[in-house]
């Protein structure tokens, strides 16, 4: 099973290697145009590895506790380096520029600012978080005020029972 190991690896890394070089020459087209003074920059990864547990089993191959993560990271926000080690939602990336940027948020947004972070609620009803390096999913009753804002943001993700 060595060589599919090795193939799913070297192509993720490939493709890593290849996002990493075109954000990075984004960026400094960004800085050589002198554009990054007024721009807030914000990346956030469409998906994980897609490695899932079967394959990962089947393979043997050993997944990282948050082994379903994605990277984010925004620049242009303030001065000095944040790092913040919290589960973030992609929900809360607007809501972290406008808030940092001190624009109010439109009620419909769900996301949490960079104050509240660290347990951003999926689209099914479960709050994630980190215990001691593993992920936790406690599923949590939607208020109507919550089901309206993801049904007008997301309907597709609404499930009819």
């Amino acid at each position: 099973m060595g060589n599919i190991d090795e193939s799913i690896e070297a192509n993720t890394l490939k493709s890593l290697a290849y996002v990493d070089a075109e954000i990075g020459a984004f960026y400094d087209r960004l800085l050589e145009a002198g554009e990054l003074e007024d721009t807030v920059l914000a990346v956030f990864g469409d998906h994980d590895s897609g490695i899932t547990l079967p394959l990962a089993d089947y393979i043997g191959y050993s997944l990282p506790p948050v082994w379903d993560s994605v990277p984010f990271f925004i620049i242009g926000l303030d001065e000095e380096r944040k790092v913040v080690d919290e589960l973030v939602g992609l929900q809360d990336l607007p809501v972290i520029v406008l808030n940092e940027l001190g624009i109010a948020i439109p009620p419909t947004y769900i996301g949490d600012s960079l104050e509240t972070i660290g347990n951003p609620l999926s689209c099914d009803g479960y709050r994630k978080s980190l215990v001691d390096g593993n992920l936790v999913s406690e599923q949590v009753p939607i208020d109507l005020e919550v089901l309206t804002k993801l049904a007008l943001i997301r309907p597709g993700d609404l499930h009819h029972n």
